[in-house]
């Protein structure tokens, strides 16, 4: 992560060794590391390059499942979801008002998910 501008650091609840890094780039804006931060490898690929708002969460029950707020206009955002730990993203819904902040929560029925 050297010379990088980092947006955001996540861990992992379920698995110790994971840490997800948010980055300001124009490539990859998500990397992930299983290894307690010694490498990262980038995993945000079909994500549009980052804004300065953007947001990253993870699934509090679920860690394959991610979400990622990003810009895709001006003032413009768009809500992304990976099923299987960032490998593929793909966009839920329509597009929104630029997301400043993304948080997920537990609910206590069980809701499914739908890509």
């Amino acid at each position: 992560m050297e010379g990088k501008y980092v947006h955001g650091v996540y861990f992992d609840p379920h698995k110790p060794s994971r840490v997800y890094v948010y980055v300001a780039e124009t490539g990859s804006p998500i990397y992930v590391s299983d290894d307690r931060g010694r490498s990262f490898k980038p995993i945000g690929k079909g994500l549009p390059a980052n804004g300065p708002a953007d947001s990253f969460s993870i699934h509090p029950d679920n860690p394959e499942i991610l979400f990622y707020g990003g810009e895709v206009g001006e003032r413009r955002g768009q809500l992304f979801i990976s099923l299987d730990s960032g490998n593929n993203w793909k966009p839920i819904g329509e597009e929104l008002p630029k997301i400043w902040r993304l948080r997920i929560s537990k609910v206590k029925k069980k809701a499914s998910i739908k890509a």
